[in-house]
């Protein structure tokens, strides 16, 4: 079921996975879409719908990718693309933006020292926490699109859950800043983009 734009933000699309395999491709013939494998499975259906979002923003001949990946606008304007198991999402922004989504799972645990700093692993430990953090760190590298160690150049110091908020410092081979990103919950779903 799609969500666009959400209250909020215009200019974030997303859709949230809850359809039927039979309509997923009721939707793709109605698309003229030919899924790669006849029977499509998840990651077809995220590329899909992402498609599908970016016709609803009429986006769909905009969309380019630079040296590293990065998808770009040719009009100027940035966008990031985001997905996860239950949501699949774009943001679109005349400044540099970058957008993550990330099912809250137990599992986040077993990779967080990859990720985190000493400093982080020692104050954030829930793992709600460390999901938000993972996203953070996730929007900041989408926002540069190359060269974003995780753990060495972003440092998480502020989750605020009242104002939907978090607060971190990157220092890096882009320079150094300050960053506030957007936090959503959305059915255990967190949604993360930089403002």
């Amino acid at each position: 079921m799609p969500f666009w734009p959400l209250p909020g933000n215009k200019n974030l699309l997303l859709w949230h996975l809850t359809e039927s395999e039979d309509a997923w491709i009721d939707l793709a013939e109605k698309s003229d879409h030919l899924f790669p494998n006849k029977l499509p499975n998840r990651r077809d259906i995220e590329r899909f719908a992402t498609l599908l979002l970016l016709k609803e923003a009429k986006l769909e001949d905009q969309l380019l990718y630079n040296e590293f990946g990065k998808p770009v606008l040719r009009d100027g304007r940035s966008i990031s693309i985001s997905h996860d198991k239950n949501l699949v999402g774009i943001i679109i922004h005349e400044e540099e933006i970058g957008l993550d989504i990330q099912t809250v799972e137990e599992r986040i645990h077993r990779i967080a020292n990859k990720f985190c700093n000493e400093d982080e692993l020692n104050q954030f430990q829930s793992t709600e926490e460390r999901t938000a953090i993972w996203c953070t760190k996730e929007a900041i590298f989408k926002y540069f699109g190359t060269d974003v160690p995780f753990a060495e150049s972003i440092t998480v110091t502020a989750i605020n859950w009242n104002s939907e908020e978090i607060l971190a410092n990157y220092s890096g081979v882009h320079g150094s800043r300050i960053f506030t990103l957007k936090l959503m919950n959305l059915n255990n779903t967190f949604v993360v983009y930089t403002l």
